[in-house]
């Protein structure tokens, strides 16, 4: 089984941009409060630190 690779440096960054922008839209649209950006943006930072996470567990041997 082929895992894909870590995304680089270049598309965290766009990545983590993009949901801001995303994040910014849907408070001047209302649907999320200026109040709870803070956590929605830690949510944002949480999903995406997963897939190094599960890259990594994947590719560790669990052999002693």
């Amino acid at each position: 089984m082929t895992l894909p690779s870590a995304p680089s440096e270049a598309q965290r960054a766009y990545f983590y941009r993009l949901a801001l922008a995303v994040l910014a839209g849907l408070v001047v649209a209302g649907i999320v409060s200026a109040d709870d950006l803070p956590t929605w943006a830690n949510i944002v930072a949480a999903v995406f630190a997963i897939a190094p996470t599960a890259l990594a567990t994947a590719n560790t041997s669990t052999k002693g």
